[in-house]
């Protein structure tokens, strides 16, 4: 939570002295595992028996430093968020990130993030014990959107973990 209220407080820092900039809404929704999870029943927000499928809620803030929502070109992207786990523990995070935009066509746009960030998590530790761990790790993701309703919209396609899962989640600026 400690962590949560810091980025609050950046975030607002930044708004105040940037004179341009946007916010976003993050909305986790779902990842998907590319191996069966091994106890799937330890997965209580389960789309599938499998636990292939597992809907992740959460929320996250963003903040994108390019001047209007859909201006081309690189630029930084700040995101903080908290999500539910496969697991169905807390998971937050703090990335810092480059995102490259491109508009496809009239009113499609793409982009592509590159960055690391700070994860607080449950996880395994050395003696294979369930523990709450804290990382540093890269984090890529590529999304395309539009303007729906005034807002624009962008489905999103993520990972910290390539070889293992990829989330989706659906950004609205506003």
């Amino acid at each position: 939570m400690m962590l949560f209220r810091l980025v609050l407080v950046l975030f607002g820092l930044l708004s105040s002295v940037v004179y341009a900039g946007n916010f976003e809404l993050d909305f986790p929704g779902l990842s998907y595992h590319f191996v069966q999870i091994s106890e799937p029943k330890l997965s209580p927000l389960r789309l599938d028996s499998g636990a292939i499928k597992v809907f992740n809620p959460g929320i996250g803030l963003g903040y994108d430093f390019r001047p209007l929502v859909i201006s081309e070109g690189i630029y930084p992207l700040l995101k903080s968020g908290f999500f539910f786990d496969c697991g169905g523990y807390g998971f937050c995070y703090l990335l810092g990130q480059l995102r490259w935009k491109h508009q496809l066509l009239s009113n499609v746009y793409t982009d592509v993030s590159m960055g690391g960030g700070y994860l607080n998590r449950v996880g395994y530790d050395e003696q294979g014990l369930l523990a709450r761990r804290s990382d540093f790790f890269p984090v890529g993701s590529v999304g395309i959107g539009t303007f729906l309703f005034d807002k624009y919209v962008q489905l999103n396609v993520t990972t910290y973990d390539p070889s293992a899962l990829i989330f989706f989640y659906l950004t609205v600026s506003i």
